[in-house]
């Protein structure tokens, strides 16, 4: 599965016509949001989330998947709104990020999920020839062929990929006393 995954068509390569991406949709506060669910390894219901010492910003802390330590980023506070805790219905997505050719799990704290969506390859073409300047930020694309409107966010800028690497990687000082 992991030489299947590193062999990925170069970003030049048109996608084929009648192309459809799957996006796992999801609410918080109400507004509507979707992920490539390409990026998703799994969902898990709400769970203890352990806090940890000096977290980056907007990560709640850490669970543990099956001996696995991942951080939990609390989307909610990325997007400015007040926290929750525990909700029936909240839960988390655990993704797969890349930063720096460095690949590594976490999780994302969300209200509610939605369900799997098939988003026409055109019309995310589209939407990213027009530019995403209307919606700046983590913005990967905007699936408006449906009710309620759905922003699909790009995971590793909307949880901060860059920043979780960094927190993640290794202190070189513990690698010197060795």
């Amino acid at each position: 599965m992991n030489q299947a995954s590193q062999q990925q068509k170069p970003a030049s390569a048109a996608p084929p016509a009648g192309a459809v991406r799957k996006c796992i949709t999801f609410s918080i506060g109400g507004a509507h949001y979707g992920l490539d669910i390409a990026r998703v390894r799994e969902i898990v219901g709400f769970m203890e989330i352990a806090p940890t010492p000096n977290p980056a910003a907007h990560v709640k802390g850490a669970i543990d998947l099956r001996g696995q330590t991942l951080p939990v980023v609390d989307l909610r506070s990325k997007l400015g709104l007040p926290a929750i805790n525990g909700e029936p219905e909240q839960c988390i997505i655990i993704v797969d990020l890349n930063h720096a050719g460095v690949s590594f799990q976490a999780g994302i704290l969300i209200d509610q999920l939605g369900e799997v969506i098939a988003v026409d390859q055109a019309a995310i073409d589209a939407c990213l020839a027009a530019g995403n300047a209307a919606v700046p930020g983590p913005v990967l694309f905007v699936e408006h062929a449906r009710q309620p409107v759905k922003v699909c966010l790009d995971v590793n800028a909307a949880i901060g990929a860059a920043e979780l690497a960094a927190q993640l990687a290794p202190d070189p000082r513990q690698s010197k006393a060795a």
